[in-house]
């Protein structure tokens, strides 16, 4: 490899980082999930949030534990991100009038 290519690995993941311009209303609609997308996403959620729950402080392996938490605590937002973002989507969508109006 020449010294002025970047190497394979670093332009896979630049290729990760391609931004697909949508308009506000697209973007907004493809957010949106189904019913049954929703059902999943919670049903994981539900899953990590009980293995937190079951995860065990084991003091030679404090090192393991806090980093099982918090990739753990990461999904968690990340799903939790993304079902908030599709309910708040569905709700702009839906009712567009202006909520400081109330």
């Amino acid at each position: 490899m020449e010294q002025n290519q970047p190497h394979p690995q670093v332009e896979k993941l630049a290729e990760l980082f391609n931004v697909t311009v949508l308009g506000e209303k697209a973007e907004m609609a493809a957010r949106i999930f189904t019913h049954a997308q929703l059902a999943v996403l919670n049903n994981d959620r539900i899953k990590i949030a009980q293995e937190m729950l079951n995860l065990t402080y084991q003091y030679p392996k404090d090192e393991a534990y806090a980093l099982r938490l918090a990739e753990l605590q990461g999904q968690l937002g990340n799903l939790s991100f993304l079902i908030d973002s599709s309910f708040m989507a569905n709700e702009a969508l839906n009712n567009p009038t202006n909520s400081n109006e109330e």
